[in-house]
């Protein structure tokens, strides 16, 4: 053994890719007894002796790890020096002082800070330009079962517990995209066609197989100020009606153009069907090219007429039907009341 050990500037780590086949392994560093170094495959720590045995403690350019079976192929060996840390010598008043066992204290000293670099390289760390943080972690009652996250002022946090968002395969796949257009292609949709947009009279959205009530053709819009019009029609899309008492239905021959969800009322010049009301708001359902039903909710049964009544019947749409005015029609345009309809100033 040399006068004492000389570290140089060397990790006291080191790994290899097992074959299946090799058994002797090189470690670069120094040690000082055989102790001194530990030895894994993958993450299974093993035992001197049983497992490997050990040569050159004591030298400076390190030595060897001989296997007694070869680590499988495609195993991660790692030999890395840990060091027992505690001092060893001690100087008495006006004893002795010799070179070698200074030399040894702090060639272990070394060795041990070197430990300590790598250890500290493998971990989290403040970059050298941050500014100064706390990364004391939360205590452990509040981060159990919670995944690491930062505040705005980059200090560690207990994020949401992960158990409560769990995520399939196929939503790793989501997950992991870098942007929008990269997850609409994974979920398979194209922005031109997937996205739900009005269509036609804008009765209907595509994509959704129920909504609310249908604005219909023949839809006024309104602020909430006061409505501003040059035509005002207070009922409109109007039809004469027969009443099918077996279907439950209303024969508007080839005046169609209502749509399921459309709303509606319902008058005649003598009496209406029973199960009809007049001003009674209803909902268009069933509909077919000349033939409808009425339902009292939206989406609902249709109602059950009973008879056909006496007189003729007509449905409309009261498209203008305010509760809340004012109505201003400019100069020049004309108020249309449909028969059937009434206008009262009150």
């Amino acid at each position: 053994m040399a006068e004492h050990i000389k570290i140089g500037d060397v990790s006291p780590r080191i790994q290899y890719a097992g074959d299946g086949t090799q058994t002797v392994f090189t470690y670069p560093f120094p040690i000082f007894t055989d102790l001194d170094i530990q030895v894994y495959v993958d993450s299974a720590r093993q035992t001197i002796a049983t497992h490997y045995a050990v040569t050159g403690a004591g030298a400076d350019s390190g030595g060897t790890i001989t296997f007694v079976s070869p680590p499988a192929a495609n195993t991660t060996i790692t030999l890395v020096r840990d060091l027992v840390v505690k001092r060893e010598s001690d100087f008495q008043e006006s004893g002795e002082f010799r070179a070698k066992v200074i030399n040894d204290e702090l060639d272990k000293i070394i060795a041990m800070i070197q430990e300590i670099e790598d250890r500290i390289g493998r971990g989290l760390f403040l970059s050298t330009t941050d500014t100064a943080a706390s990364l004391t972690l939360p205590a452990l009652a509040s981060r159990a079962n919670t995944h690491l996250a930062f505040d705005a002022s980059g200090n560690p946090i207990a994020a949401a517990d992960p158990g409560s968002y769990p995520a399939s395969a196929f939503m790793a796949t989501v997950l992991d995209d870098a942007d929008a257009v990269t997850a609409r292609a994974t979920l398979g949709l194209t922005i031109d066609t997937d996205i739900l947009s009005p269509t036609g009279d804008g009765s209907g959205l595509s994509g959704i197989a129920g909504g609310g009530p249908s604005l219909g053709t023949n839809s006024a819009l309104r602020t909430n100020a006061k409505t501003i019009a040059e035509n005002i029609t207070v009922a409109d899309h109007a039809a004469p009606f027969a009443v099918d008492t077996t279907a439950d239905t209303l024969s508007i021959g080839s005046d169609g153009g209502y749509a399921n969800g459309d709303t509606v009322y319902v008058s005649s010049s003598a009496t209406l069907p029973t199960g009809l009301v007049v001003a009674t708001e209803y909902y268009v359902v069933g509909v077919t090219a000349s033939t409808l039903q009425l339902a009292a909710t939206y989406g609902g049964a249709a109602i059950n007429i009973t008879d056909t009544g006496v007189g003729t019947h007509t449905i409309y749409q009261a498209i203008n039907a305010m509760s809340v005015g004012p109505i201003t029609v400019e100069t020049g345009f004309a108020v249309t009341v449909p028969t059937g309809s009434t206008w009262s100033i009150v």
